[in-house]
C-alpha cells in the first residue's frame, strides 16, 4: 500500500471477497479497508461459478490516518 499511495499517488485503493470468505474479509478490515458495496453474479474463475462479491476500498487520506 505504500508503493501505491506514495510512489504511483494513488488516492484510492479498492479491493474485494467473495461471500463466505470470512478470512478475506478480515485481512482487508485489518488493512483499513472499508465496506463499499456488493456485486451480484461475479464470475469466479477457478471454480467457473457466479458468485457475490463484497468491494472494499481505502483512500490515502484514511491509509495514513490509519497507519
Amino acid at each position: 500500500m505504500r508503493h501505491g499511495f506514495n510512489d504511483l499517488n494513488l488516492e484510492k485503493m479498492w479491493c474485494g471477497y467473495f461471500d463466505g470468505n470470512t478470512k478475506s474479509k478480515r485481512v482487508q478490515e485489518k488493512c483499513g479497508f472499508r465496506y463499499h458495496h456488493t456485486k451480484e453474479n461475479v464470475p469466479c474463475a477457478l471454480e467457473g461459478v457466479l458468485r457475490t462479491e463484497h468491494i472494499t476500498c481505502l483512500s490515502k487520506a484514511e491509509w495514513i490516518s490509519y497507519k
